[in-house]
């Protein structure tokens, strides 16, 4: 078009310089109208010349050409602005945890990698199919979010390891699968898998749940792609077994898994070559060892006499990882000979369980060796399936009762006399209305247990956090054992000590050493006592002290200072990892 109106000008002109050709060029870029008229020696004699037409055509068209550029540059701007706030645009950062999946109301995933951060700069990128900006007002109401970290929201099809190359997942730090079903799990791991697969990715962790044993990655594809799965409803259901016997027992695995509080690191101490791990254990202020860290192996609960080596690492119990020291001044006692004691219970010990789920059987196994007697309140629960309970577990006497839950009075003489009752989950119903039928009969219980002064423990098993928090009380010893919250703890764990993933495990398993509360009768502690005496007791009849509860309160202090005093009655209780 340009070139058409240059020569058309020449033509009319008869001038072909570069002047005239810029001058037309001139016109048609800046869309500029010439004047209408040449101006002659008389002011009354205006004319229009064809060369005046060609350049006012070459202004029009400029026009034109300049409002088509200025619409194709405004829609690429409004198109790139509206991908960013949609959240489209690739991750440029190095060294992060990804999370993918993202549930409305499900926040402590990102509650504990916050927590886990402290005061060191952290970038989390948490991938959804949500909108950008509803998961970033979601987050700004219900987190409180430090100036260090910095969270990166990104609307993607977490399904396709397409969509999933903007999330730098070979660049990151680790990546979490929030909790969802199973199903979704998998297909969020084999995208993830898939798109990793080509590469070097020894650097890349991936944490994942699963609710059950029947999506477990085979061990060969998972080491592959540095995939660790746990199982969280046997998990929980051997919390509910520690639970329901020895209430208070869920907040000690709120502690050690949360990272508000005390954690567990994997430290190396300056000082401690040659030391027993009984020195340690009486000189290390702000901390309690848990273990020693040995040719990539963590042991739990070594020997007291187990001498440190120049390469060993220490696990400690602490609040931070620079928040203690070695005291070597610190005073060593000799227990050598003290006995461990052992708790007898010869009275009835009977535990209730209504409803039951697949992991029965492990809860049942998972019991301690003083219940005498089991009661299960499930229609659902058929002759057949009752026998083989029983002969799974034949030390435990598993009885069914058939009742009608409708039928107030009935059920009251029911529940008065036992000892624990246990509110399991049912896992082949909509979780919401699982909760809800859940929290009805909690209420139904405590409402029994005020008004006919009974003393059973309750242990509820809940699947939100959300509806667990509608019927908590403070003076309520009821124990909440809440798959979606413990989820969320065991990948933040995951996702920031993958290393300690078999300390977890054993604690968390039937097979080694395990958390207890124990009477102070029972561990010799009673009366007038330092910490660092009772650490020692302790570690004599073979358990790691972390903490106390007295008997007239409700809070369990973890980690107290060795030099603290304390006055242990018989009944009060010490909060202990061993093999029992």
């Amino acid at each position: 078009m340009a070139i058409v109106l240059v020569a058309i000008y020449f033509l009319i002109e008869g001038d072909h310089s570069i002047e005239s050709a810029w001058d037309v060029l001139h016109h048609l870029i800046n869309a500029w109208f010439p004047e209408a008229t040449e101006v002659s020696s008389n002011p009354s004699e205006y004319k229009i010349l064809p060369s005046t037409v060609v350049l006012a055509i070459a202004g029009i068209i400029g026009i034109f050409l300049t409002s088509v550029f200025i619409g194709i540059i405004t829609s690429s701007i409004e198109e790139k602005v509206l991908s960013l706030r949609k959240g489209n645009s690739s991750v440029l950062e190095e060294d992060h945890t990804v999370i993918l999946g993202f549930k409305r109301g499900e926040y402590e995933l990102l509650n504990q990698l916050i927590l886990a951060a402290s005061s060191k700069t952290s970038c989390i990128v948490l991938a959804s199919e949500m909108d950008k900006d509803e998961m970033e007002d979601l987050i700004k109401e219900n987190l409180d979010v430090p100036n260090n970290v910095h969270i990166i929201c990104r609307t993607v099809d977490i399904f396709d390891p397409n969509s999933l190359e903007k999330l730098a997942l070979m660049d990151a730090k680790s990546i979490i699968i929030s909790p969802t079903s199973d199903f979704k799990t998998t297909k969020i791991l084999l995208a993830v898998s898939k798109l990793i697969s080509s590469t070097d990715n020894d650097k890349v962790k991936v944490a994942a749940i699963m609710s059950s044993d029947d999506y477990r990655f085979p061990p060969t594809i998972a080491e592959k792609h540095n995939v660790t799965t746990l199982q969280t409803k046997n998990i929980i259901a051997k919390m509910i077994a520690h639970s329901c016997t020895q209430p208070g027992i869920s907040e000690v695995f709120k502690e050690i898994f949360n990272f508000e509080g005390n954690e567990f690191y994997n430290v190396a101490i300056d000082g401690i070559e040659g030391m027993t791990f009984k020195e340690v254990m009486a000189k290390l202020e702000g901390a309690i060892p848990i273990g020693i860290g040995r040719n990539d192996l963590m042991i739990v609960n070594p020997s007291s006499n187990t001498v440190i080596s120049k390469d060993d690492t220490i696990l400690v119990f602490a609040e931070d990882k620079d928040s203690f020291k070695m005291n070597f001044n610190n005073k060593v006692y000799n227990y050598s000979s003290l006995e461990k004691k052992i708790e007898n219970n010869t009275e009835a010990n009977r535990t209730l369980i209504i409803n039951s789920n697949k992991v029965l059987k492990t809860l049942l196994r998972e019991l301690p060796e003083d219940i005498n007697e089991i009661v299960l309140l499930d229609d659902s629960m058929d002759e057949v399936s009752l026998e083989k309970l029983n002969k799974i577990v034949d030390r435990i006497n598993i009885v069914k009762c058939e009742i009608d839950l409708e039928d107030e009075e009935t059920f009251i003489e029911t529940v008065k006399d036992f000892n624990h009752i246990v509110i399991l989950s049912k896992h082949d119903i909509n979780a919401e209305q699982d909760d809800l039928n859940n929290m009805m009969m909690l209420l139904k219980l405590r409402d029994i247990r005020t008004r006919f002064n009974c003393n059973y423990n309750i242990t509820a098993e809940m699947n939100s956090e959300a509806n667990q928090r509608l019927v908590s009380l403070d003076d309520d010893s009821t124990d909440y054992v809440v798959a979606s919250s413990m989820a969320s703890l065991f990948l933040s764990q995951l996702a920031e000590s993958p290393e300690l993933y078999p300390v977890f495990t054993e604690i968390l398993s039937n097979e080694g050493n395990e958390v207890y509360l124990k009477s102070a009768k029972t561990l010799n502690c009673e009366g007038i006592k330092s910490i660092t005496e009772i650490r020692q007791i302790c570690l004599a009849q073979g358990y790691i002290f972390i903490g106390y509860k007295k008997s007239d309160d409700k809070e369990i202090i973890f980690n107290p200072p060795i030099e603290k005093q304390l006055d242990m009655k018989f009944n009060d209780n010490i909060v202990v990892i061993g093999n029992n």
